[in-house]
């Protein structure tokens, strides 16, 4: 369009080309970062609408930069401007005007802008130093070829200067980062409640919090820095003698790269006392390479006194215990022998003449002081027990005749109520076993006289086989099974535990106190075996158990 309007001739076209090129290019590298930087911000605010975090960053540093030191700031940019408008006057206004190699001083103002205030400085110096090269084009013409000269050093220029100012935006950014990140770091090991420390391969302490100087009684970390941390805070056992770093964990988890943890370890403090603390160390691995660990720990004083005083607890309320079973056991012994007596003496009145209504009274004198004896022999035993004072008797007997025996106390209550009692025992159990077969038989009367009880019709029935044999023993197993109530699932887990029955109403209906099946238990447990119930409401219960009896000595067993 220039050449036909005969505004450039056809011989300048490719000159007037690469300067109008040029030129437009030098705009767009000074202009269009300045406006992005200063106008595009303040642009987004007035619309509203958020900055980039980059720009919200840059702007928040240099507010903070003119807020702290607002006055040298001022200064400072009068000497830049002072020395841009110094290069434009000597490069074209001084004597040595127009020499194409003055115009490398233009880097100078350049270089400090970009250096100081990196990219946003920058922007701002380049778009006033073309400014004014083109003010003074202005005022003091060149001809062409000068023209493209300088708009070729103006473009080189800008470029330089945006790279660099880019450059060191990108330096500050990251070093703003890097000085965020380590504070958020430092802020965290400061706010920590865990003491925490590290050290290198020497066990030399590298940094430490300040939990940890106040835990260990020190003023700075002046006094903690660079010591050999074993020396300083690890150096003796609990009793004292000095503890050598090649028998401390943690000195080997250090040098091995591994990992610890140490519940009960005790550090020495600044004043020389001891502190007992749970201790974690971890490697610290950089690039492969082991460098060092990191160790943090709690005080756990108070958590070790709390110990200490559940400790004694537990012994106190064993030995309350030991001594209520005691008691129990001789009361049980000083209310028994009068008890015999009453019963001695009843037995002998009701052999004497008495009419009906006096037999009736003594009768019933007779049945109470046998139940009361039933239960005084039940808490003796529990007592005895509890106070691991019951010992086992071993002879030798028959499986037979203690069921027989078992059962016969019990054949008048099951005749009355028109139960069968039957039992039945597996050919594989033999007939002669070792053993203590008055504890067996205690057993057996309480699961039986338990399933007569809440039965009211049906049977009753024991069943004996012999389970796999334990280091040439036999493991017996009993199962008393009745077609009575039942027990549901909930109350199966407690019907073991002594004062205890399925259901509280049952004590009403029934009777019994629940010390029969809490003893069975216990019994079953001192002849190295285990009881337990399968039953379901309105369906029976069958309560099996099992016991380790020897084989008989000098007779052959038969099975």
């Amino acid at each position: 369009m220039g050449v036909a309007d005969h505004a450039i001739k056809p011989s300048e076209y490719l000159s007037a080309s690469i300067t109008w090129w040029v030129g437009d290019a030098v705009t767009l590298a000074s202009l269009t970062p300045f406006l992005l930087v200063y106008v595009m911000p303040w642009l987004l605010r007035f619309c509203r609408l958020p900055a980039a975090k980059g720009e919200a960053t840059a702007a928040k540093r240099t507010a903070l930069r003119f807020g702290s030191h607002a006055m040298l700031v001022w200064i400072e940019s009068l000497l830049l401007i002072a020395s841009i408008g110094g290069t434009l006057w000597i490069v074209f206004l001084g004597s040595y005007s127009y020499r194409s190699e003055l115009f490398y001083l233009f880097f100078l103002p350049i270089i400090w802008v970009a250096v100081r205030r990196d990219l946003r400085g920058v922007t701002a110096g380049i778009l006033a130093l073309n400014f004014g090269i083109i003010v003074l084009l202005r005022i003091y013409p060149q001809d062409n070829q000068q023209l493209a000269v300088v708009q070729f050093l103006m473009l080189i220029l800008s470029l330089t200067g945006l790279v660099l100012g880019a450059v060191i935006s990108e330096r500050d950014r990251s070093e703003h980062r890097l000085a965020e990140e380590e504070e958020h770091i430092r802020l965290l090991m400061e706010s920590t409640a865990e003491a925490i420390y590290g050290v290198d391969l020497a066990d030399a302490c590298t940094f430490c919090n300040p939990a940890f100087l106040r835990l260990m009684g020190y003023e700075s970390r002046k006094a903690v820095l660079g010591k050999n941390i074993h020396n300083l805070v690890h150096h003796a056992l609990p009793n004292g003698s000095p503890y050598p770093p090649e028998e401390c964990p943690l000195v080997y988890a250090l040098l091995n790269g591994k990992r610890l943890h140490a519940p009960d370890e005790l550090l020495w403090r600044a004043d020389g006392t001891s502190l007992a603390v749970e201790m974690w160390s971890y490697p610290v691995i950089n690039e492969g390479e082991l460098r060092g660990s990191v160790v943090t720990f709690l005080d756990v004083t108070e958590r070790k006194r709390a110990e200490q005083a559940l400790h004694q607890a537990k012994e106190d309320a064993e030995a309350a215990n030991r001594a209520k079973s005691h008691f129990l056991a001789n009361m049980s012994h000083e209310i028994r022998t009068p008890m015999n007596g009453i019963l001695g003496m009843t037995d002998l009145a009701l052999e004497t003449e008495l009419n009906p209504e006096q037999r009736e009274y003594l009768g019933m004198v007779k049945s109470s002081g046998e139940s009361l004896l039933t239960l005084l022999n039940d808490i003796l035993d529990l007592s005895k027990i509890e106070a691991g004072k019951f010992e086992l008797d071993s002879s030798d007997f028959s499986i037979e005749n203690c069921i027989e025996e078992a059962l016969q106390p019990l054949a008048i209550s099951a005749q009355q109520k028109g139960i069968k009692l039957v039992w039945d025992i597996a050919a594989d159990v033999p007939n002669i076993v070792r053993g203590d077969p008055t504890r067996l038989r205690q057993v057996l009367i309480n699961l039986t006289g338990n399933a007569l009880k809440f039965t009211s019709e049906g049977e009753v029935a024991i069943h004996v086989k012999c389970d796999s044999p334990r280091d040439e023993n036999f493991l017996i197993h009993f199962t008393v099974s009745d077609t009575g109530i039942g027990i549901s699932q909930e109350n199966q887990k407690k019907i073991f535990s002594a004062f205890s029955q399925a259901d509280m109403s049952t004590t009403r209906r029934f009777g019994g106190t629940g010390l029969g099946l809490s003893i069975s238990e216990r019994l079953v447990k001192l002849m190295a075996g285990r009881i337990w119930v399968e039953s379901a409401e309105g369906k029976g219960s069958r309560f099996h158990f099992q016991v380790l009896l020897q084989p008989a000595q000098g007779v052959e067993v038969e099975t």
